[in-house]
């Protein structure tokens, strides 16, 4: 089974969940609010040939060092 992650409506909590198939969702951990927005999932590969830190100056501008998480608070 996919992990998709989510955003609440609601209360704006970000959270990832295990689902059954692609248009099941699941509620908010943090609110059990249903009304849920499916985020963009992005992967991130980090090789051994770089010497700079995943996330050292994000391109968004949002420091969270939740980049490559797909967990992007500016989203």
């Amino acid at each position: 089974m996919p992990i998709y992650e989510y955003i609440c409506k609601s209360c704006g909590h970000f959270f990832e969940a295990i689902v059954p198939n692609a248009a099941s969702t699941s509620p908010c951990p943090s609110c059990n609010a249903t009304e849920v927005k499916k985020n963009l999932s992005v992967f991130s590969a980090h090789t051994s040939s770089s010497n700079e830190a995943p996330c050292q100056t994000p391109s968004c501008g949002f420091d969270t060092g939740a980049c490559g998480s797909g967990m992007c608070g500016a989203a």
